[in-house]
């Protein structure tokens, strides 16, 4: 009869995160942000600890970058030690983000740390009173991508213990990442393993139980496309049952806000408005995104005009200040209710058509190339590239209509 086992999940810590795009923050929020990828770190040693786990597993991409920084590199190695003076052993592996770190690292990993150093899948038996209680299987990446699958290297032992199997990578029909070491779901359940510990997708999910085959997001968001709660999976096998709860890790959140901005008459009833959200937000600092919906004249004129960057500015004066601060990042609108659909100037129709043919991943090339630029810009899903070209458009078409939307 297998003992009981606890242990901890976590992928994707990304330390020492950039946090791209967002160094327009003032100086102090910005670096709370910085910040906040150790500090879910801690948060998980925290929890570690508390709960006397067996061990910890981290599924790959545990930097944010190839090289990392002293700073970043000395925080996971003092982590580590707070785990080894708990008596709790490590398992992790790197990811295509930090690939070249298991040859580059400064510092020596203490003993209850096994990285899996090697792009071929390892076992390695994990001990509990003298009999192995599981056999842990990965595998790290060397080069900055791993294009084949690597379920059939994944053989479970008869070592008597937990079968379970570590793997950064994405499930074939993925679209949210690049398809690094892909797989199918069928494939990981017919393996005969008891838990697959995922990583790759800042997604929480839970692909599948009996076996459990889980990816647990990323600890801590680094922009409005991974909002909400951040953290890990705390697993317990009892009885013969896992059980999975999720514990939250992040110190800062990315959330995005509707409002229904239909009833404004003015512009101080649309900052009475989003205050009121903005006041009924619980937990931790947050930086938010505001989408405006069924936007009247009045709003839709401030948004193209500029009027509405100047009355955000105000909201995060009021609200930046607190402990549990809020920043509003970015405001959008409801492009679909900007401009009539029905606007017949042929003029009109040819510009719109001109629009929508444009290359404009050509266009901005220049931009992603520049040395300088490219250090702050993150990649952008087809959801954006579609949301920059629609408000492109829309922008266009107000400042040529000046305003008037009515085509007669």
């Amino acid at each position: 009869m297998k003992s009981s086992l606890k242990f901890i999940h976590a992928a994707d810590l990304h330390l020492d995160s950039p946090f791209k795009g967002l160094s327009n923050l003032p100086n102090d929020l910005y670096q709370t942000l910085k910040q906040s990828t150790f500090n879910a770190l801690d948060h998980l040693i925290d929890l570690a600890i508390k709960e006397d786990v067996d061990f910890v597993l981290m599924v790959g991409d545990i930097f944010d970058e190839t090289i990392q920084s002293v700073y970043a590199q000395m925080q996971f190695k003092q982590a580590c030690q707070r785990l080894d003076s708990a008596g709790i052993n490590v398992y992790l592996s790197y990811g295509n983000h930090d690939y070249t770190q298991v040859e580059q690292s400064q510092f020596q990993l203490p003993e209850n740390v096994h990285v899996f150093n090697k792009e071929s899948v390892e076992s390695v038996d994990h001990y509990k009173d003298h009999d192995i209680l599981a056999t842990i299987h990965g595998f790290s990446y060397i080069n900055q991508a791993v294009w084949e699958n690597k379920t059939d290297e994944y053989i479970p032992t008869s070592s008597g213990g937990y079968q379970i199997g570590m793997l950064h990578g994405s499930a074939k029909q993925s679209e949210d990442h690049d398809h690094y070491a892909p797989f199918s779901k069928e494939e990981l359940i017919n393996k005969g393993f008891d838990y697959w510990a995922l990583g790759h997708i800042h997604k929480r999910m839970e692909l599948h139980d009996n076996p459990h085959i889980v990816y647990p997001g990323n600890i801590q968001g680094r922009s409005r496309k991974e909002s909400g709660s951040k953290g890990c999976y705390l697993v317990e096998q009892m009885d013969h049952d896992f059980t999975l709860s999720f514990h939250k890790l992040n110190t800062v959140r990315f959330q995005t806000i509707e409002i229904n901005s239909k009833g404004c008459e003015r512009l101080d009833d649309l900052y009475q408005l989003i205050e009121q959200e903005i006041n009924v937000l619980e937990g931790e600092s947050t930086i938010i995104t505001l989408y405006l919906e069924n936007t009247p004249e009045i709003v839709r004129d401030a948004y193209y005009e500029g009027a509405l960057s100047d009355l955000i500015a105000v909201l995060n004066d009021t609200f930046a200040n607190q402990t549990n601060w809020r920043w509003i990042e970015k405001i959008m609108i409801e492009h679909s209710n900007v401009l009539s659909e029905a606007v017949s100037d042929p003029f009109i129709q040819q510009l719109k058509q001109a629009m929508q043919d444009i290359d404009w991943e050509q266009e901005a090339k220049p931009l992603w190339r520049h040395p300088q630029a490219r250090k702050y810009l993150d990649a952008m899903d087809d959801k954006e590239k579609e949301s920059i070209q629609k408000e492109a458009e829309s922008l266009a078409l107000f400042h040529l209509l000046g305003g008037e939307h009515d085509e007669n």
